[in-house]
C-alpha cells in the first residue's frame, strides 16, 4: 500500500519525492476509509427480494459469467490480488507489469471515467472473459448500479459546494508545469460537474452550469496557466449556484 501510494503521487503530480511523513499519512488516511452501508443487499450478499427483474437477472449474468471469481461478494466484492484484465493503459499507476489490483465493485458509480479514460461499458466489459449479449450487458449494468449505491444522497453539503469542490481539481496544475494525462484530469472534471447539473433548482444556474462545462470540456489542449484562469475565473460563481 505505501508503495502504490508514493507511485501514484509521483504520477500525479510528476514529481519524484514526497516525505515519508506525507506517504505514511496519507496511507494511514486510506486504511481508515469503509465502505457505505449497501441497502440493495442482504447478509448473505444476496439481492434483497424487492429488486426488480432485470437487476436479478444482472446478478445471475455476474455470477454466471464468473465475475465472483476477483469480485468476491464475500469480501466487498474484490479479493486483494493483481490481475492482468487489459482494462488499465500501461503507464498507469493503477497497474503492475500489465496487472491491475481488483478495485471494490461498492459505491461505484458505472458512469465514471476509468483511470485510461474509458467509461464502465467499454472498460469493465473488456475483460469479462467471454462474450455478452445486448441484453446481459444491460442487465449486468442495473445490476452494478444497484449494488453501488450511488443514488443515495450521503454527502449533505449544499450543492455549491460539491461543484466547487470538483472545479478545484483543476488547481492540481499548480503543482508542476507539465501534468501526466491532463486530458483525462480535464474530462473527469468536466464529467464530475455534468453529474450535479440537476440538482441545481435554478433553471439559470443549471444552463449556465451546462455552459461552463461545454468550455472546459474545450480546453482539454489547453496550457496549464488557461486551466487554472478558469478555475480562479468561475469560483465565485460556482458558491452562488442554487
Amino acid at each position: 500500500m505505501r508503495d502504490f501510494t508514493r507511485k501514484l503521487l509521483k504520477y500525479v503530480f510528476n514529481s519524484p519525492y514526497f516525505s515519508d511523513t506525507i506517504v505514511d499519512s496519507l496511507v494511514f488516511y486510506l486504511q481508515e476509509l469503509d465502505y457505505l452501508p449497501v441497502s440493495a443487499l442482504k447478509k448473505s450478499t444476496n439481492l434483497i427480494d424487492n429488486s426488480s427483474g432485470i437487476e436479478k437477472k444482472g446478478e445471475h449474468v455476474f455470477k454466471a459469467k464468473g465475475c465472483t471469481f476477483c469480485h468476491r461478494p464475500d469480501f466487498f466484492f474484490r479479493d486483494e490480488l493483481m490481475h492482468r484484465v487489459d482494462t488499465i493503459s500501461e503507464i498507469s499507476p493503477w497497474s503492475f507489469e500489465g496487472a491491475v489490483k481488483t478495485p471494490s465493485l461498492l459505491n461505484f458509480d458505472s458512469n465514471l471515467v476509468f483511470h485510461d479514460g474509458r467509461r464502465w461499458s467499454e472498460a469493465i466489459l473488456d475483460h469479462s472473459g467471454q462474450e455478452l449479449k445486448k441484453e446481459e450487458k444491460i442487465s449486468l449494468k442495473a445490476y452494478l448500479d444497484k449494488i453501488s449505491n450511488v443514488e443515495k444522497p450521503y454527502d449533505q453539503r449544499h450543492i455549491s459546494e460539491l461543484l466547487l469542490e470538483n472545479l478545484s481539481m483543476l488547481k492540481v496544475f499548480h503543482f508542476k508545469s507539465s501534468i501526466p494525462h491532463k486530458k483525462i484530469i480535464v474530462q473527469t472534471v468536466a464529467h464530475n460537474l455534468a453529474s450535479l447539473v440537476n440538482q441545481l433548482r435554478e433553471p439559470g444556474s443549471r444552463k449556465w452550469l451546462a455552459d461552463r462545462i461545454s468550455i472546459l470540456k474545450t480546453m482539454t489542449g489547453e496550457n496549464e496557466q488557461k486551466l487554472l484562469e478558469f478555475e480562479k475565473k468561475n469560483r465565485n460563481d460556482f458558491l452562488r449556484l442554487k
